[in-house]
């Protein structure tokens, strides 16, 4: 999927944390590192309140090898 993708189904659904994971992936492999902490963060936040801890354990540990 493109960012357009991404940016669509996050417009639809704020709520879709894949979504922001996803697309926060997509910005780490563009090389937008500020871009895709913030999304991660995002999807990280949502997996948490969402009660889905494999999500939420994922997200977490990409962005800690983001921040190193």
């Amino acid at each position: 999927m493109s960012e357009a993708d991404y940016n669509k189904a996050i417009a639809i659904n704020p709520q879709l944390a894949h979504a922001y994971g996803n697309r926060g992936l997509l910005y780490a492999q563009m090389g937008n590192k500020q871009k895709a902490i913030q999304d991660l963060q995002q999807a990280a936040q949502l997996f948490q309140a969402q009660n889905n801890s494999a999500g939420y354990e994922q997200a977490m540990n990409i962005l800690k090898q983001l921040q190193r």
